[in-house]
């Protein structure tokens, strides 16, 4: 994401410092360089597949007309070359290689063939001769080995994204090559993120890369720890996804100097120890340390960074008391995430006013928070996030917190699996589009008259609640994924508002509750629809034949009810995806479907406890035994 906003920024200064055309549109009528036009010919010719991407590439004459090329004005000269791939359309570029004839782009000052299949080549020693190159983008475009020491060649590169390839060389031999030129004198931007690159980042950074701004280099094989003394000019280190088992050499001491960096990430790697010594941040804006083994009690030198905005350390085995302390001087936090540390407790007074007033996401789930409702909460403005679950809390729900969160700007709410109690209020229209809300493994209780939003998924299993659930109808969209309301005591009919235009519902689940009455057909109207369960009601009458239209079902449990008639015998011929059948307990009759067997995917067929002949046991277990599969996933017992 940097690197491509410093792209945009290097071809912004580019049209700015030298005017280029990029053909159509173009007002200066500019004429081709005859020899860079025969190379880009050549590039072509050893492209074994373009997907179009190079159909105007000898369509006319003039070459700065051509697709990715631009050209100088006054020269003519192609000074940018922006062959990019797009991933999303599947157009891209496949060659065994990089052709040799761009070395007669002498002028080139962008280059960028990411997305491209280069089918796992070196990168070409050649490129190391474009004296002028400030931009190259090789990102994804499937280069492996090490890279060619030419590339500190390359004396005026800024930025340099080799990110998402096959490059499998230690980081001290890739950065000494860069160096060893004048290129890491240069260098601002490196992108160096889904590789194979193992070791030690290298004690020398500070002198070897003096102009360097970001670094991105997750998701490699990395170890040990930060070098003691970072380049000045470093602001973005992302070392997320390796294995680093430290941040300092010495926990305790940290730098002992003040570090200019603005964003460090190392989520995700095997640090542990105590918490470290961070208090050399002082510039500090983004902190990730989330996924990592680190032990024992947040330390209050935390509350050193006070430009810190985004602070992440969820899922270590920090335990301890957190405390007021610990945020005094974060005024500046708009995103908080402290999950997934079952040992750590939250101690804070009712009439704490926490001094980040621009916080807008906390999660804090698996924390110990309560047994108490925060009150705390009541002092933030607004959240787009909160994430109180599994936060011991067994307490009321105040009033005053659904003033606070139920809000336009909300997007993820999620109180599950604790003990709070309470009534929904009134939630019409004062709800975000596309929101997710979990309010699973509660006590909440009552029925649900209003509920007006545009959800992701609504998840409300597991409570008390009681009454229609009419208001469905006004909150399934075509954004809508998943329903969950089970294990609660919903009763009548269910209501006949699906359609076909809810395009992307993929879970129902209004199991065990109170549902009388048949299934409405619309209900069997959604193309997307994967799990359907319906278990444990008082359903009645025969299973509709819109059924069959749901041809991505994978999970059908409609056991424990008062279903009637045969066992439909679509279910075999049309839905062919189904990996789970339940419809034990019921009151079907006749026969079972033959093409029930056939149906390959299934893993567990129950028909139990229904009122069906058992002579087709055997014919479906002789088929099973035919087709080479296991008998275990079948159950037709009658009682």
């Amino acid at each position: 994401m940097h690197i491509r906003i410093m792209l945009g920024l290097v071809i912004t200064f580019l049209h700015l410092a030298s005017p280029f055309t990029k053909g159509v549109g173009a007002q200066n009528i500019i004429s081709c360089i005859e020899t860079e036009r025969q190379a880009l010919l050549a590039f072509k010719q050893s492209i074994m597949e373009d997907n179009g991407m190079l159909s105007s590439w000898g369509s006319h004459k003039e070459c700065c007309k051509w697709w990715g090329v631009r050209c100088n004005n006054a020269t003519g000269h192609v000074i940018s070359l922006d062959l990019h791939g797009n991933s999303s359309t599947h157009q891209y570029l496949s060659a065994p290689k990089v052709s040799s004839s761009l070395l007669q782009l002498e002028h080139l000052s962008y280059l960028d063939l990411s997305y491209n299949e280069f089918q796992w080549s070196s990168i070409p020693e050649f490129i190391g001769s474009f004296q002028r190159l400030r931009v190259l983008n090789l990102h994804n475009a499937n280069f492996a080995g090490a890279i060619p020491p030419h590339l500190g060649n390359l004396t005026n590169l800024r930025v340099l994204s080799l990110s998402y390839n096959g490059l499998n060389e230690t980081i001290g031999e890739l950065l000494e090559k860069l160096a060893r030129g004048a290129a890491g004198k240069s260098l601002q931007v490196l992108g160096l993120s889904g590789n194979e690159l193992t070791g030690k980042l290298p004690a020398n950074m500070s002198t070897r890369f003096e102009s360097l701004r970001e670094l991105h280099a997750r998701q490699n094989l990395m170890s040990g720890y930060l070098p003691p003394l970072l380049p000045s000019s470093l602001e973005q280190l992302d070392l997320a996804i390796n294995n680093f088992g430290s941040v300092f050499q010495d926990h305790t001491k940290g730098f002992g100097k003040a570090s200019n960096l603005v964003k460090l990430d190392l989520s995700f790697n095997l640090i542990t120890g105590p918490f470290p010594d961070l208090s050399d941040f002082v510039s500090l804006r983004v902190l990730n340390l989330s996924g990592n083994l680190i032990q024992g009690g947040l330390s209050e030198t935390i509350g050193k960074l006070s430009m810190l905005q985004v602070l992440n350390l969820g899922s270590n085995f920090l335990g301890g008391v957190i405390s007021e302390a610990h945020f005094r001087n974060l005024t500046s936090i708009q995103k908080m995430d402290l999950s997934q540390n079952p040992g750590l407790s939250f101690n804070f007074s009712d009439d704490w006013v926490p001094p980040f007033h621009s916080l807008n996401s906390m999660v804090i789930g698996n924390c110990k928070v309560g047994p108490k409702f925060p009150n705390w909460l009541r002092n933030l403005s607004w959240f787009s996030e909160l994430d109180l679950s599994s936060a011991n809390i067994s307490d009321r729900i105040p009033n005053w917190f659904w003033d606070l969160i139920i809000s336009p700007k909300l997007r993820y709410l999620n109180l599950s699996h604790n003990n709070i109690d309470g009534k929904l209020p009134d939630l019409s229209n004062k709800l975000s589009p596309f929101s997710l809300i979990d309010l699973s493994y509660n006590k909440f209780w009552g029925p649900i008259s209003t509920f007006v939003g545009d959800f992701l998924i609504l998840n409300l299993s597991n409570n008390k609640f009681v009454g229609s659930i009419s208001f469905l109808c006004s909150i399934i969209t075509q954004n809508t994924l998943c329903i969950d309301l089970s294990y609660n005591h919903f009763s009548g009919k269910v209501p006949d508002c699906w359609n076909s235009n809810i395009s992307n519902l993929a879970i129902i689940n209004l199991a065990n509750n109170d549902f009388f009455g048949e299934v409405p057909l619309s209900l069997g109207s959604l193309p997307q629809l994967q799990s359907l369960h319906l278990r444990n009601n008082y359903f009645n009458g025969g299973l509709p034949s819109s059924f069959q239209n749901c041809t991505s079902l994978r999970i059908m449990d409609l056991g424990g009810n008062k279903f009637i008639g045969t066992i439909p015998s679509w279910i075999g011929s049309h839905l062919t995806s189904l990996t789970i059948i339940s419809l034990r307990n019921n009151n079907f009759n006749g026969s079972m479907p033959k093409n029930l067997c056939h149906l390959r995917k299934v893993h567990l067929l129950d028909l139990s406890q229904n009122k069906l002949t058992v002579l087709l046991m055997e014919a479906c277990l002789k088929i099973c035994v035919t087709l080479g599969r296991s008998t275990s996933w079948i159950s037709l017992r009658t009682s």
